[in-house]
């Protein structure tokens, strides 16, 4: 019994270690980041140590001037800072009547497709404020949308129209809408059954709608009288990048009324002359890039490229940010990226200084907020969106959510050539890579992870879900007099899954004497520890195998089990004739306790002398549960990493329980009464918004099994070490609760196998028959 317990004890140790591995250590370098994270933020912007680019030692020289006053940068504001302070020789305007900022319409396109046939992998929606990147949407039918679960008709940008319907403002190709023939200005009058009045009377209807089904759609174009026609409703695609309030709404929650949102690659400047962004500011006084909208130059009929000019007409300057597209080909580019060009035009006759700030994505998934776990680089816990980077010499670094959150994490970064830059989800990444002739070329003078919105409150809040994004500013460049060379940078902005065979084609290879360095994006996908990630790997490429021909990862696991416990048959049997041994024991252990029960040490003595009269060995049966350990652990990680395993159902899709392994079953959505502290899922002991019924039979057949094979208790020791593992079994249920269905299923698997196995055993002799057990000592 005491055995037993101590067996059980080290299975519960170890699950709780398993809990806390999933956080790996930290390599050197990132350990010496967390370690000096305060000495750097107190260090601010000091760029004496910078290396000389190609800008020579007067560039330098500039950038450690501008250091000497710039504070950490500040989010995207709703208007022109109004404490960024012009220097007293600014320059002035050259004409006396300057005219005043242009005005431009807000207007959207698109570029891409959502029709996996077309060839694209994404389709991207584009705005004219701030010339940026509203959201993007991948075309595959693997990546779909695991929380909503309505029908899809399409992001229509719908707005209240004149009259009465929901006024379509952009179709984005590829979606049903545009199968459907709506377009750009018609006006949606009802769905199905439903009256539409306003843009919100269209969401409700279509939140009332399925995927896969079929639903009339009426519309009116212009003055023609209306239009009627059959729509078929899709899953909604996964958007790599959206507002965030959709994120807000995906968790169930109330969008806060003065919700801070900010669209993705919004462009300002860092500097303009003797002008200085100086602390708190987002942009420069009289300068406002980030909320106006900007002047489309495309024409409409364009589908590979949206350009975007805004003139500073005071300041003299014209600035462009195009965004372009390429079909992927198959062999040079596997698709999951765009090109993003950002250019400046000097429209005065003198030269000038200029640097730049460029924010990277935002609005990122939050599919797995209460229950998924990244795996760390380092000893601090990561979130749902964290900041990832890697400088030229050194190894990929990675920021946790919670740090940016809380103003924690270093501001100034990029003290090396940066590679690339940008935001890691749980299966999903966003990352700009800068396209440098040289990897040696320093384009960015400093790298800050930037939290979008207020300071949450970590008491209660739960920090690891804000919304972050990577902030860029260059280096200072010498913009040449009108009529010369404008200054552009290029970045290749990926955006896409985390499969490393796809990752592995973003990014550099860097020619060294020997050997030569890969520098790509393949580092986003990490298990932990290389032992731990040995394993992970392995169960993952087993899986793998099994469901190319199975083609259901449930059965996979399944088969997998039935591998791993065939394997360990042998070590299992021993362990199962331990226990029918120690059961037949029992009788003759309990009269040696009570013989000896005043004194301890005789009592162990005599114990040991039965077991070796008996060839027992106590720990006999632990070896397998340690086999079992890496395993556990291996499937965890390929759960809660590989995408493959992300929304791959045990039954089907279209069935809401159990329809993503690498997620809890949630069976029943019990969010509705119970409260907020155990729904939030924030921590250990929250179990999340949803009923899991696979833990719960995980567990009750662990109690079934123990039930089953347990003897009675030999004394009140043995009842209460009993009682102490049954409690210790709702522990584990508590631990067990938001784990990933598939790893339910693989103990569900195992546990049936071991009772499997006790069965056809010899049963141990009936009460009263442990003289049989001495027998064949006296022979």
């Amino acid at each position: 019994m005491e055995k037993r317990l101590i067996a059980f004890l080290l299975i519960a140790f170890a699950l709780l270690m398993a809990h806390g591995m999933l956080t790996a250590p930290p390599p050197a370098h990132q350990a010496a980041l967390d370690q000096n994270q305060t000495e750097a933020a107190a260090e601010g912007d000091n760029a004496s140590g910078e290396k000389t680019s190609a800008g020579g030692k007067a560039e330098d020289q500039r950038n450690a001037k501008n250091d000497e006053q710039e504070q950490p940068a500040a989010q995207p504001d709703a208007g022109p800072a109004a404490d960024a302070q012009p220097a007293e020789d600014a320059q002035p305007a050259e004409d006396k009547d300057v005219p005043a900022p242009p005005k431009f319409p807000e207007e959207r396109r698109t570029l891409g497709s959502e029709d996996p046939a077309s060839g694209n992998k994404f389709a991207m929606t584009l705005i004219s404020r701030g010339a940026a990147v509203e959201r993007l949407a991948l075309a595959e039918v693997q990546f779909r949308d695991i929380d909503d679960k309505t029908g899809y008709l399409g992001h229509l940008a719908a707005t209240d129209a004149p009259g009465g319907g929901a006024m379509v403002g952009v179709v984005v190709p590829g979606t049903p809408a545009a199968i459907a023939g709506l377009k750009r200005d018609d006006v949606v009058t009802q769905l199905g059954e439903t009256d539409i009045e306003t843009a919100d009377d269209l969401h409700a209807a279509l939140q009332e709608t399925k995927p896969n089904t079929q639903i009339t759609l009426v519309y009116r174009r212009g003055h023609a009288g209306p239009v009627t026609v059959d729509v078929s409703l899709t899953r909604r695609p996964l958007e790599i990048i959206r507002p965030e309030r959709e994120n807000i709404e995906a968790r169930g929650e109330e969008v806060p009324n003065n919700l801070e949102e900010q669209l993705s690659f919004l462009l300002t400047l860092q500097q303009l002359g003797d002008q200085k962004l100086k602390k708190d500011a987002a942009q420069l006084d009289g300068i406002d890039l980030l909320n106006v909208n900007w002047e489309i130059v495309d024409k409409e009929t364009d589908d590979t490229q949206v350009t975007f000019r805004y003139p500073l007409v005071e300041q003299k300057l014209e600035i462009i940010k195009r965004y372009r597209l390429k079909k992927p080909d198959g062999e040079t580019t596997p698709g999951y990226d765009f090109d993003l060009d950002v250019e400046f035009r000097n429209l005065s006759k003198s030269p000038r200084q200029l640097a730049y700030r460029l924010y990277g994505p935002s609005g990122l998934p939050v599919e797995g907020w209460w229950y998924g776990r990244k795996i760390s680089r380092t000893w601090s816990s990561v979130g749902v969106r964290d900041l990832y980077f890697q400088f030229l010499g050194q190894d990929p670094m990675l920021v946790g959510t919670a740090k940016i959150a809380v103003d924690e994490a270093p501001h100034d970064l990029a003290d090396h050539p940066l590679l690339f830059a940008g935001i890691d989800a749980q299966y999903f990444a966003s990352v700009l890579i800068p396209r440098k002739e040289n990897l040696d070329d320093e384009w960015i003078r400093k790298l800050e992870a930037v939290r979008i919105g207020p300071k949450p409150d970590p008491k209660i809040e739960n920090t690891r879900l804000t919304d972050t994004t990577s902030l860029l500013i260059s280096k200072l460049h010498e913009l040449e007099a009108r009529g010369g060379q404008p200054w552009r940078h290029t970045y290749q902005v990926f955006a896409g899954p985390k499969r490393p065979d796809i990752l592995a084609q973003y990014g550099q290879l860097v020619a060294q004497p020997a050997p030569q360095k890969e520098y790509t994006l393949e580092t986003l996908v990490y298990y932990g520890w290389p032992l731990w990630a040995g394993v992970a790997k392995v169960m993952t490429a087993v899986l793998h195998f099994f469901y190319s021909f199975l083609r259901n990862y449930g059965l996979a696991i399944i088969l997998l089990t039935v591998m791993v416990r065939g394997m360990m048959f042998p070590l299992s049997r021993k362990q199962a004739l331990n226990m029918i041994k120690m059961q037949e024991l029992q009788p003759e252990i309990k009269k040696i306790a009570e013989k000896y029960k005043d004194d301890m040490e005789k009592r162990t003595r005599a114990q040991q002398e039965l077991f070796r009269k008996h060839n027992y060995n106590p720990m006999g049966g632990c070896l397998v549960m340690f086999l079992q350990l890496p395993v556990f652990l291996g499937l965890y990680k390929a759960l809660m990493v590989d995408i493959a395993l992300r929304d791959a159902p045990l039954i089907s899709n279209s069935v809401r329980w159990c329809s993503n392994l690498a997620a809890p079953d949630m069976l029943y959505n019990w969010s509705g009464f119970m409260p907020d502290f155990i729904t939030h899922g924030n921590g250990l002991f929250s179990l999340g918004p949803y009923l899991n019924i696979l833990p719960l039979v995980t567990v009750g057949l662990f109690i079934f099994q123990q039930k089953m094979f347990m003897p009675p208790p030999a004394d009140d020791q043995a009842a209460l070490q009993q009682k102490i593992m049954k409690y210790m079994m709702i522990l584990m249920g508590i631990m067990f609760f938001k784990v990933p269905s598939g790893l339910c299923l693989y103990f569900i698997a195992s546990t049936l196998w071991g009772m499997g196995e006790r069965k056809l055993l010899p049963k141990p002799p009936a009460k009263g028959g442990a003289a049989g057990a001495a027998k064949p000592s006296r022979k």
